[in-house]
Parts: C-alpha cells; structure tokens; sequence
C-alpha cells in the first residue's frame, strides 16, 4: 500500500513539474479571474467599486476586452471624484468591486433555528401538561415528541427567515486584488 502512495505521489509531482505553465493562467489578461467577475457582474445592474479615485456606484457594469465598461457613475463616499473614471476602467486600476446580494440565506438559518427552539419549547411544555383521567397515562416517547416538535416548527420558521432576510441588503466583494 505504501508503494502506490509513493507511486503516486511522484507521478504527481513530475505531471507538475512538466507543465508549470498551469498556474500562469491566471496571469493573462483573460484569465479565469476577469471570466468569474464577468460572470458575476452580468447578473445585477449595478455595482460598487473602489480604485485610487475613491468609491464610486456603476449603472450597468460589464467586463469587456478593455476593462470594466458601464453606462453611469456617481460617488459613494464623499471626496470621490467620477470624472476622473475612465470608460471602460482598466482592470488593473481596480481595488475592488462589489454587488449588492440580499441575506436571505443568513435569515433562513436564524428562522430555522429560532422554530426549532420554539418547537422544542412548546414540545417541552406539553410533556409537562397533566392530560387528566380521559386521556390515562399513555407512555410517551419524549424524545420522538421533542425532535417532531422541533422539525414541526424548524419549516415555517426557516421559510419566514428565508423571507425577512430577502429584505435586507448587504454589498459582497466579487473582485478583490
């Protein structure tokens, strides 16, 4: 077994030793990097991006051969001149760009714990309910009422906090040199 280890082990390293040019790809100005932010950025309408002008907002950001291209720009931040913007900004002057992407993700994981607990509480107190004489003492199965009161209330909890998060709006860093 030790030998296949071995075996492999140096096969892999001669296959990357033979080509090193697989890491420079990178480097190029069409390079995988410029492919995902031109994938990110077809998707939303506008953008934020930082450069050695400041912040600055971008109406209908694209990537293109010459850079980032958009149709209009204002300041973000006070001081930032966007007369001094470029069109298309080279890639290079870029600091960073960022979109706008809604937390409904983050909301669904708080919702769905949230019901959980909820379940969990309700399921709790229930147990501790004297049902009286019509009911008897059936034996019950705290565990199984627990874990269905938590999956009971987990569902809508997650799909309210789904839903409330959708609400809100953060900036997410697409590019960032």
């Amino acid at each position: 077994m030790r030998d296949i280890r071995i075996l492999t082990g140096a096969l892999l390293l001669a296959g990357l030793a033979a080509d090193p040019g697989w890491c420079a790809a990178a480097d190029g100005p069409d390079s995988l990097r410029t492919e995902a932010l031109r994938s990110q950025l077809e998707h939303w309408s506008s953008a934020r991006v930082t450069g050695p002008w400041g912040a600055a907002r971008l109406t209908d950001p694209r990537i293109r051969a010459a850079g980032l291209e958009f149709l209009a720009a204002r300041p973000d931040t006070p001081g930032t001149d966007t007369t001094a913007l470029t069109n298309p900004i080279p890639l290079a002057r870029l600091y960073k760009v960022e979109t706008q992407a809604n937390s409904a993700g983050k909301g669904a994981i708080i919702g769905g714990l949230a019901g959980a607990a909820i379940g969990l509480a309700l399921a709790a107190m229930e147990d501790q309910v004297d049902l009286g004489p019509t009911f008897g003492n059936p034996p019950h199965d705290r565990t199984g009422d627990y874990v269905a009161g938590a999956m009971l209330w987990a569902l809508p909890g997650t799909a309210l906090g789904a839903l409330l998060g959708s609400a809100f709006r953060h900036w997410r860093t697409v590019y960032a040199r």
